[in-house]
Order: structure tokens, then sequence, then C-alpha cells
């Protein structure tokens, strides 16, 4: 029987694909979970319009671009190699929480228990966080 995961990232943009493929380089057994597809919310597919001349009307010698949408697959992948499992289709409807402590995710499907949980899930980190009864901050 394979142990469940140290660590959740909730949230399948940049930031969560990324957290992911830190954590799991550190050792750390990691289960990312998306609602839908990766890079679907606020990493999604690049604007058409970006890479324009600046502001000023001057353009550098040499520009150089990150595209969001392909640098949160990136990560993905390279979270993958490093051992974590990535789930889209798996929706937190909240946390799991006991006194100060939050001990995992609740899916749709059932519970997962971490020892850690990172909430990177853009819009829905408030809602997700409040719900638990943990403040989010202003966003």
């Amino acid at each position: 029987m394979s142990a469940g995961p140290e660590a959740i990232v909730i949230g399948g943009g940049l930031l969560g694909c990324a957290s992911a493929a830190a954590l799991a380089e550190g050792g750390a057994r990691t289960l990312l979970v998306e609602r839908e597809d990766l890079a679907s919310g606020s990493s999604a597919p690049p604007n058409p319009r970006w890479g324009r001349r600046s502001s000023a009307g001057r353009s550098a010698r040499r520009t150089f671009q990150v595209d969001p949408w392909q640098l949160t697959f990136a990560f993905a992948r390279l979270a993958r190699r490093r051992g974590a499992t990535v789930r889209c289709g798996a929706e937190v409807v909240g946390l799991l929480r006991e006194g100060e402590g939050i001990l995992g995710v609740r899916l749709r499907e059932g519970n997962v228990y971490a020892g850690a949980v990172v909430v990177a899930a853009g819009a829905w980190t408030a809602p997700l966080l409040e719900g638990a009864g943990l403040w989010a901050g202003a966003a």
C-alpha cells in the first residue's frame, strides 16, 4: 500500500505547478489537484497582442518574454518527473481543519490528508480559506 501525499497543492496554474515541482524536488510526496485543466484560470493561453512596442514607443534591441501558459505546463511536467501526482478534474470543496491546523482537503469524491497544504487557487483562494474560517487577506 502506498503512502498518501505529504503535501497537497490546490490549483493547477503557474504558482501551483511551480510549488508542486519545488515540493517534489525537496522529496515530498506531492499531490497537485486542479478542478478543471492545467492553466485554465489566470494562467490561460497568452494574449496575441503581447510583445508589442513599449508604451514609450521605444523598442529594445533584444526582448524576452515568458509565456505563462507554456511555463505552467513546463512546471507541471517537471513536477511529474520529480514524482508529484497531478490530478485534473479534482474539485476541492473545502479544507479539512482541526484547531489551528489544516489536515488536508475535501474533494467531491472524498477526503485527502497531508501534512502541508498549499492553496494556489487564484480567485478561489479566498473562498476556500474563508470556508475554513481563515482570513485570506486583501486581494
